[in-house]
């Protein structure tokens, strides 16, 4: 991840428990914003975007979920 600014991912299947789990791991290099299917989110669907910390400014990320589970937007500063 080290070349990697900005990763986008689908069917992630996570729920905020894992999610909080790996934040815990991960919090002082990566930062981790995801959409869960709502109803079950362990089980279908699921998308996020990692960031990564050591690249990019966070600060002003911010996420929109447009369709949960299913799509969401990131805007970010941009060097």
């Amino acid at each position: 991840m080290k070349q990697i600014r900005v990763l986008a991912l689908q069917e992630t299947h996570l729920n905020e428990e894992i999610t909080s789990q790996i934040r815990m791991v991960f919090d002082k290099k990566m930062m981790i914003l995801n959409s869960g299917a709502p109803t079950s989110p362990t089980a279908s669907a699921g998308v996020a975007f990692v960031l990564n910390k050591e690249k990019l400014d966070i600060k002003e990320a911010t996420l929109k979920v447009l369709i949960p589970g299913r799509a969401i937007f990131l805007t970010l500063e941009w060097q």
